[in-house]
């Protein structure tokens, strides 16, 4: 599923980039900036910070971490 329509990232490559932030930086938190670089893209229009917020914290919570 597209999660970022204006720069065509969908729900596993926002996933793939949380993993790997926190991978990287595990004491930080992940932030949407950082998983939009890891992705190679800039926010554009913010309608998907929203949801890629909860991905984060979701994926953050199976992991055992703090978002």
């Amino acid at each position: 599923m597209i999660v970022c329509h204006c720069n065509v990232i969908d729900s596993s490559h926002i996933e793939q980039a949380i993993v790997e932030v926190h991978e990287r930086t595990p004491a930080a938190d992940v932030t949407l900036e950082q998983v939009f670089s890891q992705c190679g893209a800039k926010p554009d229009c913010g309608s998907c910070a929203e949801m890629i917020t909860a991905m984060i914290e979701e994926i953050m919570a199976e992991l055992g971490e703090k978002a």
